[in-house]
């Protein structure tokens, strides 16, 4: 069973031989792997040619991470689809444990694996925060807890779902499950299969102010679809209450006080008489903000020093 691999790239020479070699010395026998760079300006090139005999790649510019998965998936062949951004890593013998699992599980259609937070020199820093699939608790906390490097997929889901959602930069992964989710409940290996670097350039720590807007846009999506079961559908004003205090959250510790505040009023207004702190120190407004700094660890930052 071929398992193909796409490594979105940009300017991420830095680490992108790590992720390459951690894909090519699984030791599984049918691997396909193809790397979509945007048209990096960095090393990231001489170190792609040094693997031309052994991966399909390609550089151009592109819209970003969304469009590079997309336009590698359509390139491959294989029955497991999967991606693996280029600072992250696969762990030894995740490929093999994958591809057992889709050839003695036939109903299986997607599934997620265990994850390690690795810093920039490869060194563990903490385990991400999963748990067995739950698809009500994906909807109603708002929390991701498929971690993106250990997901696979047979081809025919992503057929069927439709690739990623392009207009989206940041939460593309948490609105694929939600919407692959639908249909399919995902099978969870209660095993490490890959790493996820945390780095001060990463997405999630370099722009976390910039998920809160994509996060109410798919949770807002998500129950405007006409599809919904009932036991989903109930859990509406819970979710968009979760979703826009996040939002809050996000935008408050980014500095973003005008839009933290709208995103308050809006989390308010779906579950009102709910007392947070967050509230507080927004009504403090930049006062409030010097004091949460110095008073709490922010969340975002993930442990990470500059």
């Amino acid at each position: 069973m071929k398992i193909s691999i796409v490594i979105p790239s940009y300017n991420q020479g830095k680490y992108i031989r790590r992720t390459i070699d951690s894909v090519l010395s699984q030791g599984y026998p049918d691997v396909e792997l193809v790397v979509m760079d945007g048209g990096s300006t960095d090393e990231t090139l001489e170190v792609l040619e040094d693997y031309s005999e052994r991966i399909f790649w390609r550089s151009t510019p592109d819209r970003g991470q969304t469009q590079a998965v997309n336009n590698g998936w359509k390139l491959t062949s294989g029955q497991i689809l999967g991606w693996v951004n280029s600072d992250d890593i696969l762990l030894p013998g995740a490929l093999n444990t994958v591809g057992e699992c889709f050839e003695t599980r036939p109903g299986v259609q997607w599934l997620y694996g265990n994850c390690r937070y690795i810093d920039a020199s490869d060194r563990f820093v903490g385990d991400y925060p999963v748990q067995p699939y739950d698809y009500e608790f994906l909807v109603r906390n708002v929390q991701n807890y498929i971690p993106q490097p250990s997901v696979f997929l047979r081809r025919k889901v992503v057929d069927e779902a439709g690739l990623l959602n392009e207009d989206l930069h940041y939460v593309m992964d948490l609105e694929y499950w939600l919407r692959v989710g639908l249909k399919y409940p995902a099978f969870y290996l209660d095993t490490p299969l890959a790493c996820l670097r945390l780095h001060q350039n990463a997405k999630s720590i370099a722009a976390f102010g910039k998920f809160s807007n994509e996060l109410v846009v798919t949770i807002e999506a998500l129950f405007a679809r006409p599809d919904l079961p009932e036991n989903i559908r109930r859990l509406k004003h819970h979710s968009l209450g979760r979703a826009y205090l996040l939002a809050a959250d996000m935008n408050f510790w980014a500095g973003d006080l005008k839009n933290a505040g709208q995103y308050a009023a809006q989390s308010w207004h779906q579950r009102p008489f709910r007392l947070r702190r967050l509230y507080l120190y927004l009504m403090l407004g930049k006062l409030g903000l010097k004091i949460a700094r110095r008073t709490h660890h922010n969340p975002y930052d993930m442990g990470m020093q500059a």
